[in-house]
């Protein structure tokens, strides 16, 4: 092992103890692999890839968990602190038939259902295209790893652009993601090749195979994610906007998706919010007590314009309620036929 390796460890051991202990409490399995990608994405360089990413990586500031709590500089080699907080509150009860949620995400199912199949080889790419901005801690780590606080600066960041190309039929194919400037080698290296992936990161061809049964493709979310996330209904809400936001899937598995969050309990809809790209829309959403995670629509053409966490109760460190903590913007989704382009 290397003195630099050794000394980056070290730098993660010392902001780990730095950090309140809490209890164990894994974290949605959903939302694992996208903080290890962003903080990765930060301390890697251009030429690096997140297998030689520790032989030169800088570890710079804590970034937050959108919607579930602090994640340090840590994940990057597989290490999650999260902030402790009380057990969350009861959701409300589920949402009746007619209710303004459910009627949206039925319209906007049907509309998901008449899109046209896109052309698909198992040789094309997932291209999406997003802007992203998350909650900071304020706090930075300096090169001989200790941690500075700097509560001007908390807050949420400027959206930045965040770009994937993820093989249609096989993780172990190239994968590419380009965030801050620098591109980032996200293959799968899992040892199981050809992988077709999972709910957490799944291939187009996996989410075709899914049923398009809502309450069949409900009941299979939640068997996928059980043990995840503050309840089971707020990791499969949470779960089904992941994949809404950065995969793609044929228009009937898209439409099934919508069909089965309506039948989620505690659903509920927000008369207009604001994306990350700071275009207006009507939300679906579901409160978990603490963070109200939202599917903002267009409201004249029911399309998806992205995602917006929020704050329901105030946060120390985080925020007060009504503060936004995670906002996205899907700016481009498309099949093409390899790395680098966009359409």
């Amino acid at each position: 092992m290397s003195t630099d390796h050794r000394r980056d460890e070290n730098t993660v051991t010392d902001v780990a103890r730095l950090l309140p202990t809490p209890p164990r409490r894994d974290l949605p399995a959903s939302r694992n692999h996208a903080v290890k990608e962003l903080v990765l994405s930060e301390i890697t360089s251009t030429r690096g890839t997140v297998h030689d990413a520790p032989r030169r990586r800088h570890l710079r500031r804590a970034v937050l968990l959108p919607a579930l709590g602090t994640v340090v500089a840590a994940a990057a080699v597989g290490v999650v602190v999260t902030v402790n907080r009380p057990t969350p509150a009861p959701v409300p009860p589920g949402a009746t038939a007619d209710s303004p949620a459910v009627q949206l995400l039925a319209r906007v199912a049907a509309v998901a259902d008449k899109r046209p199949s896109p052309a698909v080889t198992d040789t094309s790419y997932v291209y999406v295209d997003t802007m992203q901005a998350f909650t900071s801690s304020g706090a930075t780590v300096d090169k001989n790893g200790n941690l500075h606080e700097d509560p001007a600066s908390a807050g949420l960041d400027k959206p930045r652009p965040r770009q994937v190309w993820i093989p249609v039929a096989n993780l172990c194919e190239k994968s590419l993601l380009r965030q801050n400037g620098r591109d980032l080698d996200i293959t799968s290296r899992n040892g199981s090749c050809p992988d077709q992936g999972s709910l957490n990161r799944p291939t187009y061809r996996l989410l075709a195979s899914l049923p398009t049964d809502p309450r069949a493709l409900l009941d299979r979310i939640y068997t996928e994610t059980k043990g995840h996330g503050s309840t089971p209904d707020q990791e499969a809400f949470v779960t089904i906007g992941d994949l809404l936001r950065e995969s793609a899937a044929p228009p009937g598995i898209t439409a099934a998706l919508y069909r089965a969050a309506a039948l989620i309990p505690g659903v509920t809809s927000v008369p207009d919010a604001t994306d990350a790209a700071g275009r207006h829309g009507v939300a679906v959403a579901r409160d978990d007590g603490f963070v109200r995670s939202e599917w903002i629509f267009n409201a004249a053409t029911d399309e998806l314009l992205g995602e917006r966490d929020v704050l329901t109760t105030d946060s120390p460190g985080r925020g007060r309620a009504g503060d936004v903590v995670g906002t996205t913007a899907i700016m481009t989704k498309a099949i093409v036929a390899g790395i680098g382009q966009t359409s």
